[in-house]
């Protein structure tokens, strides 16, 4: 279940070139720090090149973006890198990874027939 969440979540945040920061809410995070200390975060920022580009603390004032990302869920579980997690997950989500490159680009804003707009509050 685990893998499968991870592998989804990626699939979201890499298999389709952004246009903008993307912001993933709500994480019980944790990284290493410069000095190789655990730092826990409740948020992170991706750049349009994919890469994290800040992490925010609980008590942080978050920047508005034009994707959000609520990333709740029961269980967690530490990787070294981006690098273990491919590794981990291709086996399985290689066939999925090529089949959402091959969707049509959405382009922000846009609500599909089966989905619906929840309201975001700060």
């Amino acid at each position: 279940m685990i893998r499968l969440f991870a592998a989804v979540l990626l699939a979201c945040l890499t298999a389709l070139p952004a246009r903008a920061d993307t912001l993933v809410v709500n994480v019980n995070g944790i990284t290493l720090d410069d000095k190789g200390q655990p730092q826990r975060f409740a948020a992170l920022r991706f750049g349009p090149d994919g890469k994290v580009k800040e992490l925010y603390q609980a008590k942080d004032k978050r920047p508005k973006t034009e994707y959000q990302i609520d990333g709740y869920q029961e269980r967690y579980f530490v990787i070294d890198s981006f690098q273990q997690l491919f590794e981990a997950t291709a086996p399985d989500f290689t066939p999925i990874y090529r089949a959402v490159r091959e969707l049509p680009e959405i382009e922000a804003g846009i609500v599909l027939p089966d989905e619906r707009r929840v309201p975001v509050t700060a």
